[in-house]
């Protein structure tokens, strides 16, 4: 568990079903739910759906892993890996889906990274993504 001053910080919701994960799982579905509904009308290609359905599948067992890693006492490294990933795939999500509601998915990548040792880190990987975000916005 995380404690104030610990240099070994896991976070509440540490584990498949901690208890910070099944709120994370809800913002995921609610993400999910924009492959089965139009947005302005217009439907989305096909090609663009599946490209989605990947990202947000990878994007859900990237943040299962994060868990399941973070609960066993994984490395900081292979715990920074997986929400890297989840932080490349929400923007390429948005993008196929051309819906601003998998933007959610950033919120819950800086919620994890807030609990790495490595606020640098954290905080490009951040950037990085929320740039790529922000240049889809600024098109659509």
């Amino acid at each position: 568990m995380w404690t104030w001053g610990s240099l070994d910080r896991l976070t509440p919701g540490a584990g498949l079903l901690g208890p910070l994960n099944g709120g994370a799982y809800v913002a995921w579905l609610a993400a999910a739910s924009s492959l089965f509904s139009h947005t302005g009308g217009v439907a989305v290609p096909s090609t663009q759906w599946t490209v989605a359905l990947v990202g947000l599948l990878v994007f859900l067992v990237a943040l299962g892993a994060r868990a399941i890693l973070e609960e066993r006492s994984g490395s900081d490294t292979l715990l920074g890996s997986t929400v890297i990933i989840q932080a490349a795939v929400a923007p390429v999500c948005v993008w196929m889906l051309r819906d601003h509601l998998q933007a959610i998915l950033l919120v819950l990548c800086s919620a994890q990274l807030a609990a790495l040792r490595e606020r640098r880190f954290a905080i490009a990987t951040l950037t990085v993504a929320n740039a790529a975000l922000f240049v889809w916005l600024a098109h659509a």
